[in-house]
């Protein structure tokens, strides 16, 4: 018996967020804001080293996500959910 869900979604769903050639980067910086009925997260690194002492320099932001203010509650929600989930 196979099993139809992988954490949660759907097996489909599952492997078409593992798809061969999906691109990841590591956000290690946010930034969120609210502005006339959106949300915006900008999600990138903390900058390029200025120094040897491990100085940095201005945050680089490299990707963005835009959503509805109910979709941005969603989202919320699901990473509490998934996060939280001490099964």
């Amino acid at each position: 018996m196979s099993k139809s869900t992988v954490y949660g979604v759907t097996v489909e769903e599952w492997k078409a967020a593992y798809q061969q050639g999906i691109v990841e980067f590591a956000a290690l910086r946010w930034l969120l804001y609210r502005e006339s009925g959106i949300v915006r997260i900008a999600f990138g690194h903390n900058g390029p080293p200025t120094d040897e002492a491990g100085s940095r320099g201005t945050p680089v932001f490299t990707h963005a996500l835009i959503l509805t203010e109910e979709g941005a509650v969603n989202l919320a929600n699901s990473i509490l959910a998934v996060v939280a989930d001490k099964k």
